[in-house]
């Protein structure tokens, strides 16, 4: 089945709307309260070495 230009440019632009309707909405349903630095640090797994680890995996000395 073939597609005209204007076709494809439709549905190309109804996916670029959907996409940018559907990023606010998903921001809204996990956004919350945001932590303080405070709360952040304490919440925040330290490992033996005393380097904090974030985003999973990342670890992050303590030294300023």
């Amino acid at each position: 089945m073939k597609r005209s230009r204007l076709g494809s440019l439709a549905i190309a632009s109804s996916a670029v709307v959907a996409a940018a309707m559907a990023v606010p909405a998903m921001a809204a349903t996990t956004s919350g309260e945001v932590p303080t630095y405070q709360e952040f640090k304490a919440s925040t797994f330290q490992d033996v070495d005393r380097q904090y680890i974030v985003n999973g995996d990342e670890p992050v000395s303590d030294n300023h």
